[in-house]
């Protein structure tokens, strides 16, 4: 179980949501809303916002079966001003609590 703080690791992250950390690279590279910050020595650090957000997409990729191509279509239409809706695009709160205890809200 991974214990709520300011910054997590990549492989806490990973840990979180049963993904692999090239996964996450990935999603990092892949999605402008998902950035993460290196430590002083290169490590990727997460704050609690992009932990949120890496629910949400896995939310948007498990649940809702949408491809990374929607996902990141969706994730830049959100973003634009004056586009009323929400990151999660729906009801991806909470979804994704590991069984076995990981992150909980």
């Amino acid at each position: 179980m991974v214990e709520k703080k300011e910054n997590y690791t990549i492989s806490e992250v990973a840990e979180m949501f049963d993904l692999s950390e090239w996964t996450i690279r990935l999603w990092c590279n892949r999605f402008d809303v998902l950035q993460s910050s290196p430590d002083g020595s290169g490590e990727r650090l997460f704050t609690q916002e992009n932990v949120d957000k890496v629910r949400r997409i896995c939310c948007m990729t498990r649940k809702k079966r949408m491809t990374l191509a929607r996902v990141k279509k969706h994730l830049e239409e959100v973003g634009k001003p004056g586009v009323v809706g929400r990151f999660d695009g729906g009801d991806c709160e909470g979804c994704l609590e590991r069984r076995d205890g990981g992150l909980s809200e």
